[in-house]
């Protein structure tokens, strides 16, 4: 790289800045998060228009340490290396701040990255297998949370470990606060995976059917905490139409309200307030959200899932929806805000808001999200708080490089169609929330997707699920909590 183009990207680095967020579930199956109609947009995508950026410089305060040209292995997802790895600068903005990223950390602290891919099929049991070695193959691992490598309690708690701040803002409150068990962190998500972006959940809405239809301005109604679902049952009824008068509705034809798949359907349960398991002071984990006010809220799912004309449920596909948007025949899509870096292609004007919340008493949006990998350090290294400078370098750097490539020049500048969507989104991850028994799925039998599960089969009360499955899921909650009774730390 020539000392003015260097010039350059150091610049770039001083005056980028990203605003402090906080907060991985998957669209379905037993396998990581696939790309569907929910999930359409490319990962990388053209950055070339960019914005101003704010100016916050954050020193990630790691002592200053010469690695010696040693080689630092991570294990991550063939399916994510563009998160990880690039040979080479391109021009295009993600690309070269990807590159420079790993640039900067290795010349800082005379170090290589070595990055060591697995396809989703076999990546957990090779990884089970060099935890249960202690092969020392790895440095830091980034595995999938669905898979349950955790669970062997071979990791470091990250809570113990030195030159770690999970206060600084490149690391994610909405997982880092809801995953810790027997209050240990065992595994950690921030900005070194842009997932924890491009997974979160939101609501796109159509601008010109709002106005058509007199609904009023949808960024006010969120300001003043009036965007609930009273209300979006309330304007699906409004825009709902069988143009075709064929007496059915017809997703190629007629006008709908909204448009749901598989884990928008469920993020409605964590949008609406709803927990399914609460820790005590001892950090130990109990499954205590039956209540009249859950029932409540079941229903209301249950009823806008199943029984309200106008809504779709996960039978539409990417190029469906998106033409009923452009012809001004969808109110809402609920996705995940990847989907509008393909969006900008439309030729109807979209919003961003957050999903509703349930209702005047509940405090604040809250997201969820599709789907994202973690960070651990494994047991068998020697020297964890090597890995860790490392790992806080990783995640502060993309922060400050990656981050506002993504967010706001891919996003903010050719996605989002006006401010107002982008102060949204802003909203929008500092609300983000991961469910503890969503995260741990591969050891609870699935107790988080039931949840939802009981909904697409048209149960209009979850009380007669929750007492059969309780027995079995306490059970497996217990064993889950035995596993890091001794943990270390």
């Amino acid at each position: 790289m020539s000392s003015a183009l260097r010039f350059v990207s150091l610049l770039i680095a001083l005056i980028i800045s990203a605003s402090a967020v906080a907060a991985c579930g998957d669209e379905g199956g037993n396998s990581p998060a696939s790309t569907t109609a929910e999930q359409a947009a490319d990962p990388i995508s053209d950055g070339s228009e960019e914005t101003e950026p704010e100016t916050t410089q954050i020193p990630d305060d790691l002592p200053e340490t010469d690695f010696g040209g040693r080689t630092f292995n991570l294990a991550v997802r063939s399916s994510r290396i563009y998160d990880f790895f690039t040979e080479e600068q391109t021009g295009e903005a993600q690309n070269d701040a990807l590159y420079e990223r790993n640039r900067m950390i290795e010349e800082r602290f005379n170090m290589k990255f070595g990055f060591t891919q697995f396809d989703d099929g076999n990546m957990a049991s090779n990884i089970n297998k060099s935890l249960k070695a202690a092969d020392g193959a790895f440095d830091i691992v980034v595995p999938d949370y669905w898979w349950g490598c955790e669970t062997l309690n071979l990791y470091y708690d990250l809570l113990t470990v030195p030159n770690l701040d999970f206060d600084k803002p490149w690391w994610w409150d909405g997982w880092n606060q809801n995953v810790r068990i027997m209050n240990h962190l065992f595994t950690a998500v921030g900005y070194g995976t842009l997932d924890m972006i491009r997974n979160q959940e939101v609501v796109f809405f159509n601008k010109q059917m709002a106005v058509d239809f007199g609904l009023g301005d949808y960024y006010e109604l969120v300001d003043n905490q009036g965007w609930t679902f009273e209300r979006l049952f309330r304007d699906i009824e409004t825009v709902t139409s069988d143009v075709n008068g064929d007496g059915q509705l017809v997703p190629q034809d007629d006008v709908f309200g909204a448009s749901f798949g598989l884990h928008s359907g469920r993020n409605l349960f964590y949008s609406a307030g709803v927990r399914l398991a609460s820790a005590d002071e001892n950090g130990y984990w109990s499954f205590d959200y039956m209540s009249e006010r859950f029932e409540k809220i079941f229903g209301d799912i249950s009823k806008l899932i199943n029984a309200t004309d106008g809504v779709e449920y996960n039978k539409m596909s990417y190029a469906e929806i998106s033409s009923a948007i452009s012809e001004k025949r969808l109110l809402f899509w609920f996705a995940n805000i990847s989907n509008a870096v393909a969006m900008r292609s439309l030729e109807q004007d979209f919003g961003i808001i957050p999903t509703p919340k349930y209702d005047d008493l509940q405090e604040d949006y809250v997201t969820s999200n599709l789907g994202t990998s973690y960070f651990a350090i494994p047991l068998y290294v020697g020297h964890p708080e090597e890995s860790a400078i490392i790992l806080e370098a990783l995640n502060a750097e993309s922060w400050k490089l990656l981050k506002p490539t993504y967010y706001d020049v891919v996003l903010k500048a050719k996605g989002v169609r006006d401010e107002q969507s982008e102060r949204m989104l802003d909203l929008i991850l500092d609300k983000s929330y991961i469910d503890f028994v969503f995260v741990n799925t591969a050891s609870l039998g699935g107790a988080a997707e039931a949840v939802f599960d009981a909904v697409v089969s048209k149960k209009e009360s979850y009380a007669a699920s929750y007492e059969k499955r309780l027995k079995s899921d306490t059970k497996k909650m217990d064993k889950l909590m035995s596993i890091y009774a001794d943990a270390e730390g």
